[in-house]
């Protein structure tokens, strides 16, 4: 039942806007915008009783004038025409609303948000919100939010994010620096009813998601939640943000979307249980999600390593050590081939120092020993470790996808970590990330990745 009425956010046959605005630069107006290049089979109505026409679309004083009655309302007037307008919406059959507009729980207005509530419940509705920029649909480019995006890339993760400025700030930090694609938003704002566990349900049966980022700062029922997630990661992945950790924390998530926070430790336990990867912060959210999207699971927790300077194989050792991960042993057969592309003064050991067999070889040698390196049979994941370096090439920008493309077809994680020129960096990234090769800044953010997908990977195993 619950993945019906979600339908009615992501696939709605007609969509109104109550509260169109003719103003560039407010809330109302870039709705409008997004909604013009919405693809719905039925009708985009805007309502402004003020208003005849917005944005070249003819515009209506009231739900109960509009020519056909919407299947999903979105509302970003201020707050005390909500009510209302959600009576509107009750009388006219609407199955679905958003509400953008804050001041409600979040302010101590608690009682009109019940209130609300009480009225969706009666008739049927669901709502997401208040106090959220609400859904996105990749598909067919259905959203509420009030941020105007061009080009969203889409893909296969999804956003489960209860802050409103995720798909403001936040979401075009990752469209404008990430080459993972996204599938849905789901903006839930203060959860007055639809909640991360309603989330979930419709996100397990989305061709579209593999991967389900989150952003929590509290739960209204949590033994649903993580229930569902138990079910939900068995065959998608899951990663966590959960704020409010600390006593402060708490009290200003109370202050921010009216959420309640429990006990940390009973949180990160249940987690573990539910088969969920915690997180710590935002840009390991995303450091996460992007391996999890762009790159095949690991089959266990043994790592390769190769790098061009010898601090990094002891540097990704530690590290490796520090995750709870096993630094590969490789076989006398690889070893073998290792010793082939290096130069005879060189003995090969893993981790690989690649910088006598580029010395000798140059970037043949490189290209074999990350080859022979991923297709050790002892070894689940690899991290090659170089950089992008102006007056002294240490790897062919221009090859540089054949040359670790070979690697690949093991369907075993490749982590690249580059040093070094940025510009380089970026062009080498978004030449290799689209093909399944996650590029990270350091040795300590790639193996923290690798740890906790790793290990997370083996609990559920």
């Amino acid at each position: 039942m619950t993945v019906d009425e979600m339908k009615y956010f992501f696939e709605p046959h007609s969509i109104a806007l109550v509260g169109a605005s003719r103003t560039p630069g407010k809330t109302g107006y870039t709705v409008a915008q997004n909604l013009k290049k919405a693809d719905i089979s039925g009708g985009s109505y805007l309502v402004n009783p003020n208003a005849d026409e917005i944005l070249g679309l003819k515009s209506y004083p009231d739900i109960d004038s509009l020519p056909e009655k919407p299947e999903l309302v979105v509302i970003t007037t201020p707050s005390r025409h909500v009510l209302p307008i959600v009576e509107s919406c009750a009388r006219n059959g609407v199955r679905a609303i958003v509400i953008v507009s804050s001041g409600f729980a979040e302010e101590g207005y608690g009682d009109l948000q019940d209130e609300i509530v009480a009225k969706a419940k009666a008739a049927g509705m669901r709502i997401v919100g208040p106090n959220t920029t609400g859904i996105m649909n990749t598909e067919n480019n259905v959203t509420s939010t009030f941020v105007s995006f061009e080009d969203v890339r889409r893909g296969n993760v999804a956003f489960v994010v209860q802050t409103g400025v995720f798909a403001g700030a936040m979401l075009e930090t990752v469209l404008t620096t990430q080459h993972f694609g996204i599938s849905k938003v789901f903006g839930l704002g203060n959860k007055c009813d639809v909640d991360d566990a309603d989330a979930l349900e419709y996100l397990a049966q989305d061709d579209e998601t593999e991967v389900i980022a989150m952003y929590i700062e509290g739960l209204k029922d949590g033994r649903r939640f993580f229930e569902m997630a138990k079910e939900v990661s068995k065959h998608k992945s899951i990663v966590v943000l959960k704020s409010g950790r600390s006593e402060l924390g708490a009290r200003v998530a109370l202050s921010h979307t009216a959420s309640l926070t429990g006990r940390d430790e009973i949180f990160d336990a249940a987690c573990r249980q539910a088969g969920i990867i915690r997180v710590r912060g935002f840009e390991e959210l995303i450091d996460v999600t992007k391996l999890l999207a762009l790159a095949p699971r690991a089959g266990g927790k043994r790592i390769a390593i190769a790098s061009v300077t010898g601090a990094g194989c002891v540097m990704g050792s530690d590290y490796c050590t520090d995750e709870g991960l096993e630094v590969a042993t490789l076989t006398d057969e690889s070893l073998g081939g290792l010793e082939a592309v290096s130069p005879e003064w060189h003995k090969p050991a893993h981790p690989i120092d690649l910088w006598p067999i580029m010395d000798s070889t140059g970037f043949h040698g490189f290209k074999e020993s990350v080859g022979i390196m991923m297709n050790d049979p002892n070894v689940d994941a690899g991290v090659v470790i170089t950089g992008a370096v102006r007056t002294f090439p240490l790897v062919d920008e221009n090859k540089l996808r054949e040359q670790l493309g070979a690697a690949l077809r093991n369907d075993k994680p490749l982590i690249l970590v580059m040093f070094g020129d940025r510009e380089s960096i970026m062009k080498i990234a978004a030449n290799v990330e689209p093909h399944g090769i996650p590029v990270y800044p350091s040795i300590e953010r790639a193996i923290r990745v690798l740890g906790l997908v790793c290990n997370a990977h083996v609990m559920r195993i």
